[in-house]
């Protein structure tokens, strides 16, 4: 009963489907499939909606994102977004999602309003199997203008936006869609919501490796060095050239370089909140999902999720952009579908801050770090 037992709707995620509005709703019909989202969006702008928004959907592979998020599928293929996409599926889907942001309250901002590829995995052993749609051709800038809420520079020289041109920014895309062989692209001359972080300053530097996805790539399945529009970053330092400015970020536990060049500028100064570890520790633990601690349970209950640290730490003196402060925790039991003793929710006194880690988000334990603005 969201949000009328305590689980308050905070973020809106937007998917794609892989598929036709058809195979889409018989899959999510479907008890044997485990998946299902809120909304399907067609190409034509119909709305159907397969789940109230009362009820959890399965459909972020994070159970805590689920717990506390709406989401809205949008038919079409990551790989061909830039043709099924339609101005017509854009303005139903930025309607129906200001309807929802004013019924629950979420803020219209690209930390609310996100991608499945910026959702976190719950732990470690899920990172590489995290879903990228609806992946670089969803245009967030457009999106987010008929939202009311364009991506916009700020005032401040610690964080930067991601905000390329859409028509200037063609980063190179190449590969296939995971699990789908057929659906593959290899171009750089279509816009891209995304911009890539690299080793050093030069533009041929080799991109980031991530600790757990391995080497960056201009795969589309591969997320190891990606920035999207509206990701908000610390700045590490700044280098200017005659061809644009180098702005060096933290990004999940490491530094990493974005270019903007002066004719197609990608990222802009920013205003915001960033955490750094508490004093007196040498690194913190980053977390993908907010569960209660072990003692917030009922003595004899079963079935309590673990608070499982992911395998990234962040360093004394590394900076994340804060997308959330103060989030609770809480853990939604629901173990078979027809018990209502088996409906409990479950709520925490600890507190965690979500971040922009990387190209997803992340959490970090309030008492583990510090705030600044």
């Amino acid at each position: 009963n969201r949000p009328a037992d305590g689980m308050a709707v905070d973020t809106i995620v937007i998917h794609d489907t892989e598929g036709s509005l058809q195979q889409t709703v018989a899959a999510f019909q479907d008890p044997t499939y485990h998946v299902s989202a809120h909304y399907v969006i067609d190409t034509d702008g119909t709305i159907v909606q397969m789940v109230r928004t009362r009820n959890i959907a399965w459909h972020a592979g994070n159970y805590s994102i689920n717990m506390h998020s709406i989401g809205v599928e949008h038919v079409g293929h990551a790989t061909n977004g830039i043709v099924e996409y339609t101005p017509a599926m854009y303005d139903a889907s930025a309607k129906l999602v200001r309807w929802l942001a004013r019924r629950f309250g979420v803020p219209l901002d690209r930390q609310h309003i996100i991608g499945h590829d910026n959702v976190p995995s719950a732990d470690g052993t899920n990172v590489p199997p995290m879903h990228m749609d609806p992946g670089p051709f969803w245009n967030w800038q457009a999106y987010m203008w008929r939202l009311g809420a364009p991506v916009l520079p700020g005032l401040g020289t610690k964080l930067v936006t991601v905000a390329p041109i859409w028509p200037l920014n063609k980063q190179p895309v190449t590969g296939c869609f995971p699990d789908e062989p057929t659906q593959c692209v290899n171009t750089s001359r279509e816009p891209t919501g995304i911009v890539y972080l690299r080793t050093a300053p030069g533009r041929s530097a080799p991109l980031l490796t991530d600790p757990v996805l391995g080497q960056g790539t201009t795969d589309i399945g591969n997320i190891a060095a990606k920035a999207y529009v509206g990701q908000r970053f610390a700045v590490a330092g700044y280098r200017y050239g005659t061809d644009g400015l180098r702005v060096q970020i933290w990004y999940g536990g490491q530094l990493g370089w974005l270019f903007s060049p002066w004719t197609a500028p990608t990222v802009f100064p920013a205003a915001g909140t960033y955490l750094t570890p508490r004093a007196g520790l040498a690194s913190i633990a980053v977390y993908g999902r907010p569960y209660p601690e072990a003692s917030a349970y009922p003595a004899g209950f079963t079935g309590a999720p673990a608070v499982v640290p992911r395998p990234d730490r962040i360093a004394a003196g590394q900076r994340y952009s804060v997308a959330a402060g103060s989030v609770p925790t809480d853990y939604y039991h629901t173990p078979t579908f027809n018990a209502p003793a088996d409906y409990v929710v479950v709520r925490g006194t600890d507190e965690y801050v979500r971040i922009q880690f990387n190209g997803r988000e992340a959490f970090v334990r309030t008492a583990d770090a510090v705030l600044s603005d």
